[in-house]
């Protein structure tokens, strides 16, 4: 009778959840994927990003390393990165990712491609050339990139791109070439008035 108790209580205790501490992290949930989750998987080690935390607090910095709950932001030489939980994250922003693997450029690329599809950009071809703009919904291989200039839309082969940066959109106000105009004509039509009277100067 004592030895049929006995296993019923082994029984028992091995059916119960373990609550121990180690047991309790491995058994909590993972967070659902994030935009700014998906955003610095997709940007990978070394990419340069700005992070915003719901809290309010801003980074900027490179990323390090990630995993499925957190990465690490390096922000300043000498000093130990950040570590971030993607779930702390509201935002993540693109400053600059450089490819120089290329092997693994063309994943790279087109991870990166589907998730800035509308932002501003300026890529580097493997050719020097330059291209400012925005991705559209990238297809296999290849994305559609709309250039800013004449809204024309190219083919980009994303084993050419070496590098993708943030382009934000110019400020806009009177540009440089109106102020320099304005002040040479304005210095023009003074001159007469300023020159009457003194010897060397045209009637």
């Amino acid at each position: 009778m004592n030895s049929q108790r006995s296993v019923a209580a082994i029984m028992v205790i091995l059916l119960l959840p373990d609550a121990s501490p180690a047991a309790a992290r491995m058994q909590a949930p993972i967070p659902a994927e994030s935009r700014a989750t998906r955003r610095i998987r997709a940007l990978g080690a070394g990419a340069e990003v700005k992070v915003t935390l719901h809290a309010g607090r801003r980074f900027q910095g490179i990323i390090e390393a990630f995993d499925r709950r957190q990465f690490s932001l390096i922000t300043r030489k000498n000093r130990p990165p950040e570590l971030l939980r993607f779930e702390a994250v509201k935002d993540v922003s693109l400053v600059k990712v450089t490819y120089p693997d290329v092997a693994t450029r063309a994943a790279r690329v087109g991870g990166a491609a589907a998730e800035f599809v509308g932002d501003e950009v300026r890529i580097k071809l493997a050719s020097g050339k330059t291209l400012r703009g925005r991705f559209r919904q990238p297809t296999a291989g290849s994305s559609g990139f709309i250039k800013n200039k004449n809204s024309e839309i190219v083919a980009v082969d994303y084993t050419d791109v070496i590098e993708i940066r943030s382009a934000p959109p110019p400020r806009k106000g009177i540009s440089r070439g109106l102020i320099f105009a304005a002040t040479f004509a304005g210095v023009f039509a003074l001159a007469p008035l300023l020159c009457r009277g003194q010897a060397g100067c045209l009637p």
